[in-house]
């Protein structure tokens, strides 16, 4: 093989790479110049390729995706309004999720529901591309032209604002109801995030412990005096308290990546024909977020061309 034949086979991977794992790079519509580059090198170099069918395939996706954003505007618009209070103790996302509040929540088992929560962010949480919680990455998230860069961090933040919302609206849809009904309702809930913690999903418990401390249910005196036993929901609030910056979640998910949890069939199918494996840990990626983009802001810039630093410090 030639040195250009090798170079171009080379070039051609990297190519290839980028497109399958990088794909956000591209998201520049309505015209996408960056990928129509790529194209244009490989119909000149490599023409036919699997490279070029890749990023063929990769506009036409784009493209796809595009469209339905524009179409579903509309609903994101009408849903915002609604829940402008709930939203503010989510992960400062600015997508919704529509909820729907079921009649018969009580009649779920609270296993089920906490297994179901974290099957839910299982699939989400191994979707996650890591350079997507890079600071420098998800604190320019609210540019217009980023609005579609880290998808995968968003996905998580719409799951966990959801969460929320779905605390909030099961325990507020009634309006006219007994404390003792609606603090039943909240023991649930904390029945849920205690299972939740036990299967180590610290995203739906931060969710649900959040939706719970927030202004909306924390101002319901009589039903949170029904409550029982409420050393338990204290418990779970000191695990993402913010004394000595959030030390107490630190070491507990630190304690949790080490050790077992009981089998979950549905989420952990593997755990039953194996059981000496460990289930995984879903960290509440808040916390990490927060980190990443106080470490960006920290690190000194270089100036273009004069080379010149300039630090935050």
């Amino acid at each position: 093989m030639s040195a250009a034949a090798y170079s171009q086979h080379a070039l051609a991977s990297i190519l290839r790479a980028w497109m399958g794992q990088y794909r956000e790079d591209f998201q520049e519509p309505p015209s996408y110049p960056c990928l129509h580059r790529v194209m244009a090198y490989l119909q000149r170099a490599l023409p036919g390729s699997e490279p070029m069918r890749k990023a063929q395939s990769l506009l036409e996706q784009l493209k796809a995706e595009a469209s339905l954003d524009v179409d579903s505007e509309g609903g994101w618009n009408s849903f915002s309004s609604r829940f402008d209070s709930i939203r503010s103790f989510g992960l400062c996302e600015d997508e919704e999720v529509e909820i729907e509040v079921q009649e018969d929540f009580m009649s779920f088992d609270t296993d089920l529901v906490a297994e179901q929560l974290t099957y839910m962010d299982v699939l989400l949480f191994n979707k996650v591309i890591p350079h997507h919680c890079l600071g420098s990455i998800w604190s320019q998230r609210d540019k217009k032209q980023n609005k579609h860069s880290a998808p995968t961090i968003r996905a998580t933040i719409t799951q966990f604002n959801a969460v929320a919302a779905c605390v909030v609206s099961t325990i507020l849809h009634r309006r006219q109801i007994h404390p003792l009904l609606r603090a039943r309702v909240i023991k649930r809930w904390i029945d849920i995030a205690q299972e939740c913690r036990v299967l180590k999903n610290f995203s739906s418990l931060r969710a649900i412990v959040s939706a719970l401390q927030s202004n909306p249910l924390y101002r319901l005196k009589r039903a949170w005096s029904w409550v029982p036993n409420m050393s338990t929901f204290e418990e779970l609030s000191d695990v993402f308290s913010h004394h000595n910056n959030y030390l107490t979640s630190r070491e507990e998910v630190s304690e949790k990546l080490g050790s077992g949890c009981r089998c979950i069939g549905m989420v952990y199918p593997m755990l039953l024909l194996f059981p000496g494996c460990h289930a995984g840990t879903i960290p509440y990626l808040g916390t990490l977020l927060t980190d990443l983009t106080m470490l960006d802001t920290r690190s000194a810039n270089y100036g273009g061309a004069t080379g010149m630093i300039y630090s935050p410090e």
